[in-house]
């Protein structure tokens, strides 16, 4: 996708409901490492292909990952949004079924999006867990 410029992208972005619960600054440091800045404007360096792909499939028609996951031996935790998980994929529900070290942390009020629209809430989550 181009644009003439960044407040450009970033009006587009700041109407989107998915960034509705992300503040201007963290909105702003995604913007920031999304694009490539030329002459011509912006450019987002994600191909538009391959989200979609990414939104589209994730990680859940992965065989390798999901035939395997049950040899992880150590605890581990995944953090997910308190609702709505990815869309309908709901990854830790099928990953602590698959495999019991697997907890799930939820972060309450918050999206898939939850590390740049709750930064401390995270990483307060990732601390008292290690």
């Amino acid at each position: 996708m181009f644009y003439n410029n960044k407040k450009e992208l970033y009006e587009s972005y700041r109407q989107k409901k998915i960034f509705s619960k992300v503040n201007d600054e963290n909105l702003n440091y995604y913007i920031d490492s999304i694009i490539k800045e030329t002459q011509q404007g912006i450019n987002i360096r994600i191909p538009i292909k391959w989200e979609n792909t990414i939104y589209r499939n994730g990680s859940m028609h992965d065989i390798k990952i999901w035939k395997k996951i049950h040899h992880i031996s150590i605890p581990s935790f995944v953090l997910l949004p308190e609702h709505n998980q990815y869309g309908n994929f709901h990854y830790g529900a099928k990953l602590s079924d698959k495999n019991s070290l697997f907890n799930n942390l939820y972060i309450k009020n918050s999206t898939h999006l939850f590390p740049i629209e709750n930064p401390n809430k995270t990483a307060s989550l990732i601390l008292k867990n290690i």
